[in-house]
């Protein structure tokens, strides 16, 4: 592919990625932190950006090179694996984590905030406001997946002060969406209850941390029927909430709003393949639509199928001996 061919892929992406009201001499002048007219210059060709402005802008657009290039194949599309370290962080992985905030910062920006998902575990929207099991999620993957290998009690893990803030934001960010879409698989509560009794077995979730479990769960049931039964959080963001008739797979998320549309699948309990793709964010998001009709709604609606389904959730807390 000729040089000039690959410039006018790039220059026709930037340009799709800046908002209609803006221009693109600002945008590009504030990502790369030079005047205006240094920006012209570039964007007449007098002066070619170099690489690491080319890699500063794609990085803050989330613009894949793939895509410029276009050197894949018509099934494959471009997607990047995010595998963090949680519990004991680098500076890497917290840029990582931050820089997902940074999308999330764009809510008080752009109308039309709006994420979807389906979920065949709990989804870290909700986990989040709730102590012992936002420990008990982190501690599960540390047990199964962290590099270190090292099994200790769930009382040993310890969040830092910065990973902390990084959840309260995430938790607050949630709540400035305009729409969020819930889809839960009907068992998620059930094997969230049999992770716990499973590791209470083994002796790594003293029985004290058990009750707070089993008090956070109660408490979390009692919030979400409240939820469904409002159809919004007291922010006012609007949350329509499914119950499915069938099993999910994996969790699926799609986000979007005026700048950017994003997918995420994901895996290993808090990783996740993500991608700024078109045609796959539209493959998600229609995947999550078509899985609506095999579920039921039951916020601001479905009363009958909302109690039955609460009450079925705090029967199954009391199986937490």
């Amino acid at each position: 592919m000729k040089n000039e061919l690959l410039y006018d892929n790039f220059i026709e992406e930037v340009r799709c990625r800046v908002p209609e009201n803006e221009k693109i001499s600002n945008v590009l002048a504030d990502i790369l932190l030079i005047e205006k007219e240094a920006v012209y210059r570039r964007l007449r060709r007098e002066v070619p950006f170099t690489f690491s402005e080319i890699a500063a802008i794609c990085t803050k657009m989330r613009i894949s090179l793939d895509c410029i290039i276009e050197s894949l194949p018509s099934t494959s599309r471009p997607c990047q694996f995010i595998i963090n370290e949680f519990i004991e962080p680098d500076e890497v992985n917290y840029k990582m984590m931050e820089n997902l905030l940074d999308l999330f910062s764009m809510n008080q920006v752009y109308n039309k905030n709006e994420i979807g998902m389906c979920c065949n575990i709990l989804p870290q929207c909700i986990y989040l406001g709730y102590e012992h099991i936002t420990k008990f999620i982190f501690f599960k993957w540390k047990s199964l997946y962290s590099k270190t290998k090292e099994t200790r009690p769930m009382s040993k893990l310890v969040f830092t002060d910065r990973m902390k803030n990084i959840q309260e934001e995430h938790h607050r960010a949630y709540r400035r969406l305009d729409h969020l879409v819930m889809i839960w698989d009907k068992n998620i509560l059930k094997n969230l209850i049999t992770d716990i009794n499973y590791f209470s077995t083994i002796r790594l979730v003293p029985k004290e941390e058990k009750n707070l479990l089993k008090e956070d769960i109660k408490k979390l049931i009692d919030d979400m029927e409240i939820l469904t039964e409002k159809g919004k959080f007291d922010s006012g963001t609007k949350v329509d909430f499914y119950i499915s008739n069938i099993n999910f797979d994996t969790t699926a998320v799609y986000a979007e709003n005026e700048m950017y549309n994003l997918g995420m699948i994901k895996t290993f309990t808090l990783n996740a393949v993500t991608t700024v793709d078109d045609y796959a964010y539209e493959t998600i998001k229609s995947n999550i639509s078509t899985v609506k009709r095999v579920s039921t709604l039951i916020s601001e609606s479905g009363e009958q199928q909302r109690i039955l389904f609460f009450d079925t959730q705090r029967e199954l807390v009391e199986t937490m001996m």
